[in-house]
């Protein structure tokens, strides 16, 4: 049974069907917006912690105890009208794209276009970040790669990861999505995720002179 319940959360995302058992829908309200989310484990003492942060405003959840995390887990997957970039900074998680259930360690990423529908799901200690990117950001990268300084050595047209999310801007129907994983001779890419995440969280939450740049160049 579906229930037509629709609300805001910090001016970030417009979620509908918010109590629907089949799914859900996300809106996003901002250019681009981060969702860090932190599990404890999945033991009656553990706990879920989601921080999401915006241009456009900030807010954190809390859920404590395994009845919680279970609740969380059991929630209905949903899709939007934005891309997501799931990165598995620690730990790993079970995550469910369409009818496929899949584990993804430390280290991973997926990118999912606009139309697949999917929920994360923890068992253990975790930490993932999600990056929501609209497509009227899309449109301002792919005008901006028209712009490049050095296009002979840049090569603009060639970013496969661009390509894609282009790809669905001009077929809007298409479910796919992008796995990546880290090389054997990437030795410092625990590091490297660590530090991206922090600078681009910093620079959300704490504004200043030149964050807009850093959060793009990141």
């Amino acid at each position: 049974m579906s229930k037509h319940v629709s609300y805001i959360v910090s001016n970030i995302i417009e979620q509908e069907n918010s109590e629907s058992e089949i799914n859900s829908y996300l809106r996003i309200l901002a250019p681009i917006q981060f969702t860090l989310e932190s599990c404890s484990g999945a033991s009656q003492t553990d706990f879920i912690n989601v921080l999401m942060v915006s241009p456009l405003g900030n807010n954190f959840y809390h859920f404590q105890n395994d009845t919680e995390i279970m609740q969380f887990n059991a929630r209905a997957p949903h899709l939007h009208d934005f891309y997501e970039l799931l990165i598995v900074l620690d730990g790993e998680i079970h995550q469910q794209i369409e009818q496929s259930n899949f584990t993804v360690h430390c280290g991973s990423c997926c990118l999912m276009n606009r139309n697949i529908i999917h929920k994360e799901m923890f068992h253990s200690n975790a930490n993932i970040l999600c990056i929501g990117i609209s497509k009227e950001l899309v449109r301002h990268l792919t005008e901006e790669e028209q712009n490049l300084y050095f296009p002979n050595f840049e090569q603009p047209g060639t970013n496969p990861i661009l390509n894609f999310l282009i790809d669905n801007l001009e077929n809007p129907n298409t479910k796919e999505y992008l796995d990546f994983l880290p090389t054997i001779s990437n030795q410092n890419w625990h590091q490297v995720l660590h530090s991206l995440t922090d600078n681009i969280l910093r620079a959300i939450m704490f504004p200043k002179l030149g964050s807009t740049y850093v959060i793009s160049v990141c």
